[in-house]
């Protein structure tokens, strides 16, 4: 008899094993697929908006985009959106994101704003990357 339990006890083992690592391979193919359709809708988000060239309200729906993809905290979200320009609109109304940016993290480091300079730092990372993505090729990821 002890024969038999020690026996039924690795097919149990191995079962659970197997099940175990067949979930995992599972997850893992999971995760990489969402990370790449992630990946693909921060490209769409990309090439839908020119942050050099983009009006309030197109400011805006690019904001609501980010945080409904999560790439944008609701701090960053209420940040970008907001009308509050340091710089002129163009003739269209029209902003350059980048440079509005880049001018606000300039008063922040003029007025010792530490957290607000990080802030706008962290939003304009991801408008860089918005940018660049841009003005390349769209993904074509298989898996």
């Amino acid at each position: 008899m002890i024969g038999i339990n020690s026996y039924n006890s690795s097919i149990s083992t191995a079962l659970n094993t197997s099940q175990q690592n067949y979930n995992r391979s599972s997850e893992t193919k999971n995760s990489e697929t969402k990370r790449v359709s992630e990946a693909q809708d921060f490209y769409d988000i990309a090439n839908s908006y020119d942050v050099k060239n983009i009006s309030v309200g197109e400011t805006a729906a690019l904001s609501k985009e980010l945080y409904n993809k999560e790439e944008i905290t609701i701090k960053e979200h209420v940040m970008l959106s907001s009308d509050d320009r340091s710089s002129q609109a163009d003739k269209n109304g029209n902003y350059n994101l980048i440079e509005e940016f880049k001018t606000r993290m300039e008063l922040n480091k003029k007025l010792s704003e530490e957290q607000s300079l990080k802030n706008n730092k962290e939003i304009l990372e991801i408008l860089t990357k918005l940018d660049t993505l841009k003005s390349r090729q769209p993904l074509d990821i298989k898996i």
